[in-house]
């Protein structure tokens, strides 16, 4: 079985990357909680959505960003990188 390599970009790292798959789902429970169909929308679109001026959203995708560099950097320090 041939493993699919992804590219490791805006959308794979917003929306798909494994790695941040916890942090991501607070990160949805929380727009979802104001936006309900959030989690219906496509890629595009919520990619647009996270671009917005809405605090809320603003807030929500920064924290999630801060966590992921966290967790990032905690992967490098212990030499856990994929």
């Amino acid at each position: 079985m041939v493993n699919k390599v992804e590219n490791e970009d805006l959308v794979h790292f917003l929306l798909s990357c494994n790695r941040y798959d916890t942090i991501r789902k607070s990160l949805m429970d929380n727009i979802i909680s104001k936006y309900s169909d959030f989690d219906s929308l496509n890629a595009v679109t919520k990619l647009f959505l996270y671009k917005s001026i809405d605090a809320f959203i603003c807030k929500k995708l920064g924290y999630f960003i801060y966590e992921a560099f966290m967790l990032r950097n905690e992967s490098i320090d212990t030499g856990i990188v994929n």
